[in-house]
């Protein structure tokens, strides 16, 4: 890529689509991120592809909505602050001498765990973030511990640092904002690994989200009680370090904004409630389906399928949207949907996955549907193995191989994310042959 403008983007797409003799007319999904530069509706890489391909769906990658979903639900004052604290302590912990001392406190304070180190609350890594709040909470008594030992060190700026992080981790206020994220985490991290598995689909992908969804709005009605357990929980993690319960300092004066609240009941409006209005808003927002993929959802399994006028407007629009890659006409279409979905009800093992839907149905039959089946699996879902050659860029590309040709290292790319395909010797002799010798012998 010798440019980011969407143009010079969406030429080398297409060019070396054409490079790899991909036929871009048979295209009918591309995932792409969230950028501006991708995802404009007028001059964006999507748009102007749609504009010479219009069969193609555009769907913004669902690991990075689900990152835009955290990111934007972790703007409550105290989430930010809390995230802040456990990355700026990874990052101060994250030297060998005192990573010997972690260690040291490790041994001494808890033996319930097997992890030994904290993790950096990665802004574009989707698990990490959840796997940060877990592991810091596991590790919170060692954490104390090793701050309180750094804090007697004779080097002032190491002690003011540790001391400065002992002052904020020792409060009420980032006690409940960490028990309140790892409750929402909780929910969250399934879901991020789920969209990263290379078997995932569309289908699966948005019932997934829609599960969080009703989840939390489940526990945004009764948040009142959910809250009260989690309030407890917090109290017992406070009483085991001495931690007041208490109101975020510097804050006692009785004003219109509840300080003058109990501490429950300050931290219900103010952390909890924001908190969970904020991730379902999100949700929903950066998890709508888009109006073509949703018409799928009429050729998958469901006991309580009914031809509907909503039914078959949607079937109506799947219809004409496809008419190029479909025979017959309309009426056909719906009987044939209306066949496939009685085979379905009829059938002993019912298709959980729009792979399996594909598997199970006889294209001799049901020669639409299994057309549609067919584009409905290909869509793509997320980007994460394309962007897992980055990190594999970043161990091949070192400084030794700064000079290695694009050819090289397109061949060290394969051979290291293509690790489960055996290469055999005789095989890789052979194709060698095939090539000019540089000497005659």
């Amino acid at each position: 890529l010798i440019s980011s403008f969407a143009k010079k983007l969406t030429d080398s797409l297409l060019s070396g689509a054409e490079t790899v003799k991909l036929r871009m007319e048979k295209c009918r999904g591309i995932g792409l991120d969230g950028a501006r530069v991708m995802s404009g509706e007028k001059s964006g890489v999507s748009a102007r592809v749609r504009q010479q391909f219009p069969l193609v769906t555009y769907v913004h990658c669902f690991c990075h909505r689900l990152n835009l979903v955290l990111g934007e639900s972790c703007k409550v004052k105290q989430i930010t602050l809390c995230l802040g604290t456990i990355n700026s302590i990874y990052n101060f912990l994250n030297s060998p001498k005192k990573q010997v001392e972690f260690g040291k406190s490790i041994e001494k304070t808890t033996t319930e765990t097997a992890k030994r180190k904290l993790k950096n609350t990665c802004e574009t890594r989707w698990v990490e973030r959840h796997e940060a709040v877990n592991t810091f909470f596991e590790l919170l008594e060692p954490t104390i511990d090793v701050l309180s030992v750094i804090a007697g060190w004779s080097n002032s700026d190491n002690a003011m640092k540790a001391q400065s992080f002992l002052n904020t981790v020792l409060t009420f206020d980032f006690i409940i904002s960490l028990v309140t994220l790892k409750l929402v985490f909780a929910f969250t991290l399934p879901l991020s690994r789920l969209l990263q598995s290379p078997s995932i689909d569309y289908s699966t992908a948005i019932l997934s989200a829609n599960d969080i969804i009703e989840k939390l709005e489940t526990i945004k009605q009764n948040r009142k009680e959910n809250f009260e357990n989690l309030f407890k929980e917090a109290s017992v993690v406070a009483s085991r370090f001495e931690i007041d319960i208490s109101l975020p300092k510097n804050r006692g004066r009785p004003r219109l904004d509840g300080m003058n609240q109990q501490p429950e009941e300050f931290y219900l409006s103010f952390l909890f409630t924001p908190l969970l209005n904020s991730i379902n808003r999100e949700l929903k927002e950066k998890f709508r389906e888009n109006s073509v993929l949703s018409s799928f959802k009429n050729l998958m399994f469901n006991p309580d399928w009914l031809f509907r006028d909503e039914v078959q407007d949607s079937l109506k629009h799947l219809f004409h949207f496809y008419a190029g890659d479909l025979n017959g006409s309309l009426q056909m279409f719906f009987g044939e949907v209306e066949m496939w979905q009685k085979r379905l009800r009829n059938s002993t093992e019912k298709p959980q996955t729009a792979m399996d839907h594909l598997k199970t149905c006889p294209q001799e039959m049901f020669p639409n549907v299994f057309t549609l089946l067919k584009i409905y699996n290909v869509i793509p879902v997320t980007t994460a193995d394309v962007e897992r050659s980055f990190s594999q860029m970043k161990q091949l590309k070192t400084d030794d191989r700064n000079t290695t040709g694009e050819e090289r290292l397109n061949g060290l790319m394969f051979l290291s994310i293509h690790r489960d395909i055996k290469v055999l010797f005789e095989e890789f002799i052979d194709e060698l042959r095939k090539g000019k010798r540089r000497l005659d012998v």
